[in-house]
């Protein structure tokens, strides 16, 4: 019945939505001393040996899932807002009938700060993994 209400773009994003739901319940089920023996997947990382922007997102959001929010911020402190904000969005996009517009201004402010944080983390400023 859900599916003869939601339009073409609507049935992609509530798969997103559906896909995004998965990966956090796979990712809860990350033994809690598992995180540490995961493979370091990450190319930047593996060459320059510095933190890229992403780095510790994955173990942050195990961490929150499990309701461990101190070891979710020491893996990436980005981790609850972008684990809250991706979950929203794909929501509320899956949902309602119009396309979701979010200001550029928004958009700007969060590509700054993430960016801001990555760099922090290569020099130091901030913790990494």
């Amino acid at each position: 019945m859900l599916t003869a209400y939601l339009s073409g773009n609507n049935r992609q994003v509530s798969l997103a939505l559906l896909l995004f739901g998965g990966a956090i319940l796979a990712v809860g089920l990350i033994p809690v001393g598992g995180w540490e023996s995961l493979p370091d997947l990450c190319l930047f990382h593996r060459l320059t040996a510095l933190p890229c922007p992403t780095c510790g997102l994955t173990r942050s959001w195990a961490a929150l899932v499990r309701g461990q929010v101190g070891i979710s911020l020491r893996f990436h402190a980005l981790g609850f807002p972008s684990l809250v904000g991706l979950g929203l969005y794909l929501g509320v996009e899956s949902l309602w009938p119009r396309r979701l517009r979010i200001p550029t201004g928004l958009i700007l402010f969060g590509v700054a700060v993430w960016t801001g944080y990555g760099i922090g983390r290569m020099f130091s400023f901030f913790p990494g993994p």
